[in-house]
């Protein structure tokens, strides 16, 4: 793949090298693919980037990941330049890398039960809930997405697009658009009759999917979970 068949407003994973070097921080700001130029040259928004304390320079070195699919693609880059057009601040940045792709799949999950409420989602607002669709318990949920595990079957007759609610201890909601990638006979567990595999719309809810998995680990570690 070439930078070229990124299209515009994908959602970027973006990990910042600020002293000059390629070594990069493991925290990851969330960005969006805005426009290629030519080859190399590519415009991408990124506000959590430049809010950091440390201001953005030209020649900091940048890591990126998307996701296409069961497939991620990570590449390099190298800030050119920083403007503001049309009320937006883009980042103008120059790949230095090809893009390497490896399965996404190999993401890290959390084995928790947790209540979830499925919904359809609400018409050109992908992360509000809609009409009502199937009560659920959570199997595991990752970065990319989650199981769901319920008795009753999912009707997919208006589609596959969904947002799921997710509800913790002590915790507001959390909300997450998703698409529906599969059901079958849950192998997990007698008590349940399906499993259904989610993956998250890749243009919403990763900042949402960030702070539940941390906020998991959290009451995991107090022994709350």
């Amino acid at each position: 793949m070439q930078l070229r068949f990124i299209p515009n407003k994908t959602r970027l994973d973006v990990q910042v090298a600020s002293d000059g070097s390629r070594a990069y921080e493991e925290k990851i700001l969330f960005g969006t693919f805005i426009d290629t130029y030519n080859d190399l040259l590519f415009s991408i928004e990124c506000p959590a980037l430049l809010k950091r304390t440390r201001t953005p320079q030209e020649g900091d070195f940048l890591r990126f990941t998307f996701f296409r699919g069961a497939e991620s693609y990570t590449f390099e880059g190298r800030i050119n330049s920083i403007s503001e057009e049309f009320g937006k601040n883009l980042i103008y940045v120059d790949a230095v890398s090809p893009l390497e792709k490896s399965n996404r799949r190999k993401s890290q999950r959390i084995q928790v039960s947790l209540p979830a409420t499925l919904y359809k989602q609400t018409p050109d607002q992908k992360d509000k809930p809609g009409e009502f669709s199937l009560k659920c318990t959570t199997f595991d949920i990752s970065a990319m997405g989650m199981c769901l595990l319920s008795n009753e079957r999912l009707n997919l007759g208006a589609g596959t697009d969904f947002v799921v609610e997710l509800q913790l201890p002590n915790s507001g909601p959390f909300i997450l658009p998703v698409k529906h990638i599969r059901t079958g006979n849950c192998p997990q567990f007698a008590a349940y009759n399906h499993d259904h595999a989610f993956e998250l719309d890749d243009e919403g809810g990763f900042n949402t999917i960030y702070n539940l998995t941390l906020e998991i680990f959290k009451l995991k570690l107090e022994g709350r979970l």
